[in-house]
């Protein structure tokens, strides 16, 4: 695989659907991936984009082998740009809505203050790019601090699990103990005493 992310000569299957969160029923028991659910899925839970299988792997990134710019342009293709395909990436979305906002934003106003279309058209094209440009950021910024909470609560939940764990080692010793020694107790009493 080249540079290039999107790239359909890779060994996936031609699965068109861009949804990212599936809903699993009893008739629909893998996701859009052909993967099995997590396995602390309960049915009709919707899970999310982190639970599920990587499209990508990052052993292909993390190779060495160093590519050449040629290389990197060759893997691009015309399918790349295919509104399934973009829409499919993630954060492109809200990249689009905020740089097409600016866009109408700026332009209005300048063509609303100064009446000249060709600077309105100019500083709309300008909002397009800047607004698309942070709204790819925050986006990014937004999803990044998501994986790191997630992570954090899944460590925390692993930690609880493991406490847990011991917590009922302990208490299975005590009950043994306790059943040990009640044991002997009832060993030690005399069969002809009562009370």
């Amino acid at each position: 695989m080249g540079i290039w992310p999107f790239n359909s000569n890779n060994n996936q299957s031609d699965n068109k659907d861009v949804s990212i969160s599936t809903t699993i029923t009893p008739d629909n028991p893998l996701n859009n991936n052909g993967a099995p659910p997590p396995t602390n899925y309960t049915p009709g839970e919707r899970y999310f984009l982190q639970d599920t299988k990587p499209k990508y792997s990052d052993d292909e990134a993390n190779t060495g082998n160093k590519l050449t710019f040629k290389q990197g342009l060759d893997s691009i293709k015309v399918d790349d740009f295919k509104p399934e395909n973009l829409v499919a990436t993630p954060c492109f979305r809200d990249a689009g809505l905020l740089g097409f906002t600016a866009m109408f934003v700026s332009g209005s106003v300048i063509f609303l203050f100064h009446k000249n279309i060709n600077k309105a058209i100019n500083w709309s094209l300008g909002g397009l790019f800047l607004g698309s440009i942070v709204g790819w950021e925050q986006c990014r910024l937004k999803r990044q601090n998501e994986f790191r909470n997630s992570q954090i609560a899944r460590e925390k939940i692993a930690k609880k699990e493991l406490e847990k764990k011991t917590q009922n080692a302990k208490n299975q010793t005590l009950i043994e103990e306790w059943n040990l020694k009640n044991d002997k107790q009832e060993q030690k009493k005399s069969w002809y005493k009562f009370w």
